[in-house]
């Protein structure tokens, strides 16, 4: 609660600081150095932002073979659906696929992460599978978590 009170605060002062944001039509004007930033004005109702359909993602990978992803839509209705991931380079991999709505937060959890059972807290749904005999035994204890540091070397 505070962070979002220090994080409004100094938003307001950066707004007063380096201009205003200037109505135009349904699009905000926004003076910054070298040019001004264009956005739309939110519906508002009921001094609210109404939801908007928007849809984002990216899909990356590093040199040592790490990927992650993440991507997300909503309809404008409030429900957003996504998903998100990564791959390390020794085949530990999550994927979770979720919606969030009227409905609450599900969230549908794939992993092969040592120390994860198949269990589904919280309405999570958690689908555990092994995980790749190198990590197995570098882990021990079963997978159990047991053993982790050493993969730091």
């Amino acid at each position: 609660m505070l962070f979002w009170k220090v994080f409004t605060g100094v938003l307001a002062l950066l707004t007063l600081t380096s201009g205003m944001m200037i109505p135009m039509g349904g699009e905000m004007m926004i003076p910054m150095e070298g040019g001004m930033m264009h956005g739309m004005e939110g519906d508002m109702q009921g001094g609210m932002h109404m939801p908007r359909p928007y849809g984002f993602g990216y899909n990356a990978k590093d040199k040592f073979g790490n990927s992650h992803y993440r991507n997300e839509k909503s309809d404008g209705s409030g429900t957003v659906t996504g998903a998100y991931g990564y791959t390390d380079n020794h085949g530990l991999f999550r994927t979770v696929n979720y919606v969030a709505g009227a409905g609450g937060f599900q969230a549908n959890v794939q992993t092969n992460e040592p120390g994860t059972a198949r269990h589904s807290p919280a309405h999570v749904i958690m689908a555990s599978q092994h995980p790749p005999p190198m990590i197995q035994s570098v882990y021990g204890m079963g997978g159990m978590g047991m053993g982790a540091g050493k993969l730091m070397h």
